[in-house]
């Protein structure tokens, strides 16, 4: 469970709205509630997802929130960052586990609250049965390679995105495309 620090939940929400931003996807809003430990990203991409690319570009999105967390948590150090990776591989495997075996039992998120987990879960069953990326395994460690270097990538972008939600709680879509590109919010 996320530590009640609002930081941790800013720079999770942040990883999504910048890798969603960067991918060409509208977000919405962006907020870091006052509880210290959830947050929220509204965004434009569709629900329904149709073929394997936009499965792994969804997959992407969900993962990117929690390793913009574990990358902040590391502090930039290479080796606690591989380490994190290689954790949250192994944390994907868990929960696509347990997932499976509450879809099986009949239970349902009927209150959202798998959360990210549910959508990595819903894109990893439609990678695995493409076997385009092998075993459940092999995907799962695709698809956080991928997120993972994609939160280095736009590692600056996240950190301006979540130094703003500190302060604010609340960033238009508007506002993160503004930060990323640069421009100073005025309030």
């Amino acid at each position: 469970m996320r530590e009640i620090d609002p930081i941790h939940a800013a720079y999770h929400e942040a990883g999504h709205a910048v890798i969603l931003e960067s991918a060409g996807v509208t977000v919405r809003w962006v907020t870091v509630e006052n509880d210290g430990i959830s947050g929220y990203c509204r965004h434009a991409f569709p629900g329904c997802i149709t073929n394997i690319e936009d499965a792994f570009k969804q997959g992407t999105f969900a993962l990117c929130g929690a390793l913009a967390e574990q990358r902040y948590r590391t502090g930039g150090d290479a080796e606690k960052w591989a380490a994190a990776l290689e954790w949250k591989a192994d944390r994907e495997e868990e929960d696509i586990e347990f997932i499976r075996s509450e879809l099986e039992g009949g239970m349902e998120d009927e209150d959202g609250l798998w959360g990210d987990a549910y959508d990595v879960h819903k894109c990893l069953l439609m990678l695995e049965e493409s076997s385009r990326y092998g075993t459940l395994s092999e995907c799962i460690e695709a698809l956080v390679e991928h997120a993972g270097s994609v939160v280095v990538e736009q590692w600056q972008s996240i950190e301006a995105v979540a130094g703003h939600l500190l302060r604010e709680r609340y960033l238009e879509g508007q506002d993160v495309r503004d930060i990323i590109e640069g421009v100073q919010l005025t309030r």
